[in-house]
């Protein structure tokens, strides 16, 4: 089993995963948040070391864990 730890993302990791969520692109959330692609593909290589995942299917359904788990 693992632990569900969405609340160790900042404020700006999780914008990014609350649109990851949504089935937006990295080019879409880039251009949501005003900020390049590049930027949203370092956020989410963060973001799945931190959720202890290796890609965005897992990040997403983490993420969506521990939101509901509050």
């Amino acid at each position: 089993m693992f632990e569900v730890t969405p609340h160790l993302l900042t404020a700006r990791e999780k914008e990014v995963m609350d649109l990851a969520a949504k089935g937006y692109t990295n080019a879409q959330i880039a251009f949501e948040l005003g900020i390049s692609p590049k930027t949203v593909a370092t956020y989410m290589s963060r973001i799945y070391t931190k959720l202890g995942v290796s890609n965005r299917t897992a990040a997403v359904a983490v993420y969506l864990l521990g939101s509901e788990s509050k």
